[in-house]
């Protein structure tokens, strides 16, 4: 279950972060003032990154606050605090507030780091197999593919165009790959069964707007 929730929460994790990051100057474009906001571009990259590496712990929290160390679980939310308030000592002043992102980034892979490792010397468990690099591999290669994608327009409906286009290919590309590879087969098994309960639908709702004439 560690390990399937790990490697689940990573591969949407990733399906959204790809979605937001390669699209976020278009993103932005949309905006009313974007070109104010744009100053905070990377610090949406750094926070983005903080919740994928969260995503991507599966259960270690829960494995330790169900266990007979679950008083240690206080000392690691403690050391997280101590691993924040670092952290933006040292980069607020150098970066602002791409730095206060950059340091929330760093302290969730250190102590997230941490927790997992622990949790491997108690336990003897992992969240990550081989099938979590596919998946990263998977994720990598649809973001290089996507970022060529040029913009198709200008203005609003061409900025809408370049997000929709790009969107529906990471969509295709990444979600084909993941399912042609079974990365994950409960994804896979969740979409096999939402695709039948969907086709069984279909004769029901035909017969009932087209309903069939009697032989004479």
């Amino acid at each position: 279950m560690h390990q399937k929730a790990a490697l689940n929460q990573m591969l949407i994790g990733i399906f959204l972060f790809l979605g937001l990051w390669c699209n976020i100057d278009d993103l932005f474009g949309l905006m009313a003032k974007g070109d104010v906001y744009r100053a905070g571009k990377y610090v949406v990259l750094f926070l983005s990154l903080s919740k994928l590496i969260d995503m991507s712990a599966g259960l270690s929290s829960e494995i330790m606050a169900f266990s007979n160390y679950y008083r240690l679980a206080t000392a690691f939310v403690l050391l997280l605090a101590m691993l924040t308030f670092a952290s933006n000592i040292w980069l607020i002043p150098i970066y602002g507030i791409t730095g206060a992102a950059a340091a929330t980034a760093v302290t969730i892979l250190i102590y997230s780091g941490l927790r997992g490792a622990f949790v491997w010397w108690k336990f003897h468990l992992l969240p990550f197999t081989r099938r979590t690099l596919l998946g990263l591999g998977i994720g990598v290669a649809t973001y290089f593919v996507v970022i060529w994608i040029p913009a198709l327009g200008t203005g609003y409906w061409g900025t809408l165009l370049t997000i929709a286009v790009r969107s529906a290919l990471i969509t295709t590309l990444f979600g084909g790959l993941v399912l042609l590879t079974n990365v994950s087969p409960d994804i896979n098994a969740t979409l096999r069964a939402l695709w039948k309960r969907a086709w069984n639908l279909v004769p029901s709702r035909a017969n009932g707007v087209f309903p069939r004439r009697k032989a004479n």
